[in-house]
């Protein structure tokens, strides 16, 4: 599926770039079959210690909201590395999923 990536390059701006295209297979998390299912949006940083800013998750949330309302999901599908393969701590143990699904539904009725 499609892969996104959001980054924050040298001047500060936070960058959306777009990898495979939205029908090719991903290579973004293996377990449970996940590449074939689901759509893979890296936040590259690491948030382990400490959270994207909230610039990172106001860039983030937008592409979010219009992927769920294009496949019909709710933001509760919205999930991390880490809950399909364990070892990983992506995106990071200090970030917010519960905000960031929050701030997707104040989007409007998906």
């Amino acid at each position: 599926m499609l892969d996104i990536t959001l980054e924050s390059s040298i001047n500060g701006q936070i960058e959306i770039l777009t990898g495979r295209p939205l029908l090719a297979v991903g290579a973004h998390v293996k377990e449970d079959k996940m590449n074939q299912r689901s759509i893979g949006i890296c936040v590259v940083g690491n948030y382990d210690l400490l959270p994207p800013s909230s610039e990172y998750l106001e860039t983030l949330a937008p592409v979010l909201f219009h992927l769920c309302k294009i496949f019909q999901l709710t933001p509760d599908k919205i999930v991390r590395h880490q809950d399909f393969a364990p070892y990983k701590s992506c995106p990071g143990n200090a970030f917010n999923l519960a905000g960031l699904r929050m701030l997707v539904r104040s989007m409007g009725a998906i």
